[in-house]
């Protein structure tokens, strides 16, 4: 027998005393599909003893389904079961109140009238109950069509145009569906051109058929250098300037610097062995191409 007959002669046991009854509702749906009817009254009697073990103090079938399945999941099933019979919402609720006490879910649309409305009109042997998924079918591609036209969206932006919540932008949208992420712009020395991509082509073409025409000494033939401007003075980064102090302790304070103005040109030679000539320029001298 599985959790859901379980929970239906669960909630049958504490509203009646007859259990061969019951168990013939059970059967007469065909709830209990796959399972004897002997099967349901030796379940329901040992609820019902279990019942009166408490002395009826009113939270025992708590304990009792505790040791089935989610007491969600069972509240969902005796929906069903009721709902299956004609049962209204209304009169639903008022039977499962009798029975599951202060754990009774509740009337609202979101609970025993959504659930009914459900299992309405479903066959009782095939209704799956389990929640189901909102589509975010329209949203989704929404969504995907304002991030594709600008990559630099805000999700606040994303959420007043589709009127939803930020956090579900965010977590469902696009981290969950879509798999966007932000990510910040690498930076690179320079945006190169079509024809300085030509040319740098051109150059590399050069160098690998003469690789290829003249080997390892090519290779020892090539020298190449390259400039930088050596500041007198660079500013700690932040990390360096962190200080350990008490969560009362005023925090500390430091004069917003940054690089030295004065400054050396250092340029660098190398070849295939390593570096073999470097120099700083001296004051007064300058360097063109």
């Amino acid at each position: 027998m599985g959790a859901v007959e379980k929970a239906i002669c669960d909630f049958l046991s504490a509203n009646s005393k007859n259990t061969l009854k019951f168990a013939s509702d059970v059967w007469t749906l065909d709830l209990g599909k796959g399972t004897s009817v002997s099967s349901v009254c030796s379940i329901a009697k040992h609820l019902q003893r279990a019942a009166t073990d408490y002395n009826g103090k009113g939270n025992y079938v708590y304990e009792i389904l505790a040791t089935f399945n989610d007491l969600l999941i069972k509240q969902r099933s005796v929906i069903e079961f009721l709902a299956a019979e004609g049962c209204s919402a209304a009169n639903i609720h008022e039977r499962m109140k009798t029975v599951y006490c202060e754990m009774c879910i509740s009337l609202s649309d979101c609970t025993v009238r959504k659930w009914v409305r459900i299992c309405k009109g479903e066959d009782p042997r095939e209704t799956i109950l389990r929640d189901r998924k909102r589509s975010d079918t329209a949203h989704r591609e929404k969504v995907d069509c304002m991030i594709r036209s600008n990559r630099r969206v805000k999700q606040k932006e994303i959420a007043d145009e589709v009127s939803l919540s930020k956090e579900r932008v965010h977590h469902i949208i696009i981290t969950t569906v879509l798999g966007y992420r932000k990510v910040s712009a690498r930076w690179v020395p320079r945006q190169l051109t079509v024809e300085m991509k030509a040319q740098r082509k051109d150059m590399c073409t050069q160098l690998l058929e003469s690789y290829n025409a003249e080997g390892e000494a090519f290779l020892q033939s090539i020298l190449t250098g390259d400039e930088s401007w050596v500041y007198h003075y660079d500013p700690e980064c932040r990390a360096q300037s962190m200080e350990c102090s008490h969560k009362t302790s005023p925090n500390p304070r430091k004069f917003k610097v940054v690089a030295s103005a004065r400054k050396v040109l250092f340029t660098v030679f190398w070849d295939m062995e390593g570096v073999f000539h470097m120099e700083f320029l001296e004051k007064g001298q300058t360097v063109n191409s």
